[in-house]
């Protein structure tokens, strides 16, 4: 049974922890966090060990360490961690733009994966994507999968600057779905329906088209043109769309997280 120590446990750090405490067949979860929050009350009361004392965490040693903090603590936590390089195998950290350049300056010789997991990860409908260092092996590799396997859907990636693209695509991604539901619902209100139902329809229209277009055969293109009459209400729509050339602004949205991503693995 492998053994796992998930660092940090806010909102993604939970989100993971609380996945993998479902299993308790493939692995043994501990958790680290320098306050109790919700997630580590909670899985307390599974008996899921909680440190707040990194000397007292790292009295065992871990096949895996999970690194879920902000980006900013980066370095401080990760020379937190040297003097217990040899408690842990491999390191794993979904640090938005901490690149392994910044990563291996602490552990030049570590197996070290990077990853970026997504806000559904919470329910289980998540992507992650991961990419590891030269020291990473198949075993390894599998592990993470396996973990990742968990939170939803899990991609190993061909490149570290694939971290970045998919963290502009699928990290960044559930905002750009977020904002589409606050469109529909002030544009429900402009049109004179009562908030009460607004906000529900915005939730459940854009609930009922992903869930449609995830068990479809059929690509996004091909169900937006099943719902698209000629000269109907939804062709004005989205002729006023592209006369506006939203689609242009999306993909230059896109391309600015993907060039701040890149910016913060520089940084």
């Amino acid at each position: 049974m492998k053994r796992i120590l998930v660092y940090g446990c806010g909102n993604m750090g939970g989100a993971i922890a609380k996945a993998l405490a479902r299993n308790t067949t493939d692995w043994q979860l501990s958790l680290f966090d320098l306050q109790q929050t919700q997630t580590v009350l909670a899985l307390q009361k599974q008996n899921v060990p909680f440190y707040n004392d990194i000397q007292v965490a790292f009295q065992q040693s871990y096949d895996l360490v999970l690194l879920a903090v902000k980006p900013q603590q980066a370095k401080d936590i990760l020379a937190s961690l040297v003097p217990y390089a040899k408690q842990f195998k491999l390191l794993v950290s979904i640090m938005a733009g901490i690149s392994f350049r910044t990563i291996e300056d602490f552990f030049p010789t570590k197996a070290l994966i990077r990853a970026m997991p997504n806000t559904p990860c919470s329910l289980g409908n998540g992507v992650t994507g991961f990419y590891g260092n030269k020291q990473v092996n198949q075993e390894e590799y599998q592990l993470v999968d396996s973990i990742f396997q968990e939170l939803g859907l899990s991609v190993k990636l061909n490149s570290e600057d694939q971290v970045n693209s998919i963290t502009a695509i699928a990290g960044s991604g559930p905002a750009y779905i977020f904002y589409l539901a606050e469109m529909l619902e002030k544009g429900a209100l402009k049109l004179g329906l009562p908030k009460e139902i607004a906000g529900t329809l915005a939730k459940q229209t854009v609930f009922g088209s992903a869930n449609l277009l995830h068990q479809s055969e059929q690509d996004a293109a091909r169900l937006r043109q099943n719902v698209t009459s000629a000269k109907g209400t939804t062709d004005a729509a989205l002729t006023s769309l592209q006369e506006n050339n939203v689609e242009q602004s999306f993909l230059t949205a896109f391309q600015k997280a993907y060039e701040r991503a890149q910016e913060l693995s520089n940084e």
